[in-house]
């Protein structure tokens, strides 16, 4: 009889579960694949990747605002020249070197007719908990006017890996709630690395 003592523990078994639901997203992902992207520990997990296009394609949000831009940006992108739809993502980011890469990915897949890159540093933000910091509003404002209808925002930024941070995205939705128009919007949030929930 095997020795039962190589199974995984509980939590194991919850890992390998996200590990088959990242392989298969792949799979999902598989059309709108271009070049390499450096998908990092950070990226949102492929299964949550995978979940957000989805409402995007069957909701039809085509103008999208990203808080924190990243493998989704080029994904997001793909799926709207990919099926053929007029969308526009903003893609708002405090990491000017981030954003600039982001810049030359999209160009080089001709795909910066889909998306706003906005640059926002952090700064203090009174909208924050605890203190936090949160991107530039003035240059939000600046290139996202308060008349701006939003159907779908994604909160993925700014970073919230650190303790200190946890709370830094919290004001992504009351600062679109005071400056978009929503058109019965799905909120989105990386709460923490790997796990993605609505709110």
């Amino acid at each position: 009889m095997p020795n039962p003592s190589f199974l995984p523990p509980e939590t194991d078994h919850q890992r390998l579960q996200e590990i088959w639901e990242d392989s298969l997203a792949m799979q999902y992902l598989a059309p709108l694949t271009g070049n390499y992207l450096p998908w990092s520990g950070y990226a949102l997990r492929p299964s949550g990747l995978v979940q957000i296009l989805n409402t995007i394609l069957i909701r039809k949000h085509l103008s999208i605002v990203e808080c924190g831009g990243g493998v989704s940006t080029l994904y997001i992108a793909r799926l709207f020249r990919r099926n053929g739809l007029q969308g526009r993502l903003h893609c708002i980011e405090n990491n000017l070197d981030w954003l600039n890469f982001l810049h030359d990915a999209l160009a080089r897949e001709e795909l910066t007719t889909y998306v706003q890159l906005i640059h926002a540093p952090l700064e203090p933000c009174e909208l924050a908990l605890d203190n936090g910091q949160w991107y530039d509003r003035q240059k939000i404002r600046h290139q996202l006017p308060a008349s701006k209808t939003i159907d779908c925002l994604l909160v993925d930024g700014p970073p919230a890996y650190r303790e200190d941070i946890q709370y830094s995205r919290f004001p992504a939705v009351p600062f679109s709630n005071r400056n978009w128009h929503p058109t019965a919007p799905s909120f989105w949030m990386t709460l923490t690395v790997g796990e993605n929930r609505k709110f």
